[in-house]
C-alpha cells in the first residue's frame, strides 16, 4: 500500500518526480510480492490461511477508503495534527 500511494503522490496527483522513477516502486512491488510467495507456497495448515485473512482486511481498509473519503481525509489530518505535520489552511 506504501508503494501505491508513493505511486499516487509522486505521479498521478501531481508531477512530483521524472516519470522513469515509477519503475522504482513498482520493482519494489514485485519483489513483495515474490517474497510473500515464497513464504507462503508449500506451508501447511492453519499457517496457509493467513494470506486469505491478510488479503481480506487489506480489502475491508481499503473499501472504507474509497468509500468514506472524509473519514479517511479526518484520520489523516488528526495524525497529521497529533504529530505535528498539519497546516491550518481551511
Amino acid at each position: 500500500m506504501t508503494n501505491l500511494g508513493a505511486i499516487r503522490f509522486l505521479f498521478v496527483a501531481a508531477r512530483r518526480a521524472p516519470i522513469w522513477q515509477i519503475v522504482i516502486p513498482i520493482i519494489a512491488i514485485a519483489f513483495l510480492g515474490y517474497t510473500i510467495y515464497k513464504n507462503v507456497k508449500g506451508t501447511s495448515f492453519p499457517y496457509d490461511r493467513f494470506p486469505i485473512v491478510v488479503a481480506i482486511w487489506l480489502v475491508v481498509g481499503a473499501a472504507i477508503t474509497v468509500l468514506f473519503p472524509r473519514l479517511t481525509r479526518s484520520i489523516g489530518e488528526s495524525l497529521a495534527r497529533r504529530e505535528g505535520l498539519a497546516t491550518d489552511e481551511r
